[in-house]
């Protein structure tokens, strides 16, 4: 049995806001890093791909320089927002075997993921094409 009365399904569509990137940021979306906080041993060095980055309001933080933060996720765990100071890029990156990656990449360029079209239009600033360099800081 079904309900007669219940509204159809409406399709919107939907534009992500536009993030403007500052010049002292270190990853773009799609970068491979690791996390580098041995105080949480469970992710120590766990590879991880940067799905979007976000800045703290908080004065605090952004006199320490911790305005920056990252939503990144590995291939056992959801998402995490991390501070930009405990992230460091990977050396040798690595394929990261997650179902989620085809939400948000395209494919995978052997040393970054190229980010969809969702996430290329959120995140317009970053120069996905600088990611193929071996330079640390974009």
């Amino acid at each position: 049995m079904y309900c007669q009365n219940a509204p159809s399904t409406k399709y919107m569509k939907c534009t992500p806001k536009q993030k403007k990137r500052k010049t002292e940021m270190k990853f773009a979306v799609g970068t491979i890093v690791k996390f580098n906080c041995a105080m949480y041993f469970k992710l120590h060095n766990t590879p991880l791909v940067i799905i979007g980055w976000t800045e703290c309001d908080d004065l605090k933080l952004r006199a320490k320089n911790q305005s920056v933060w990252y939503l990144a996720f590995s291939a056992e765990r959801d998402a995490l927002c991390i501070r930009e100071d405990n992230l460091e890029k990977l050396n040798t990156p690595t394929l990261i075997n997650s179902c989620l990656l085809g939400e948000y990449f395209s494919e995978f360029k052997g040393t970054y993921y190229m980010p969809n079209k969702m996430l290329a239009t959120e995140y317009p600033d970053d120069d996905f094409q600088c990611l193929d360099s071996s330079a640390d800081i974009l």
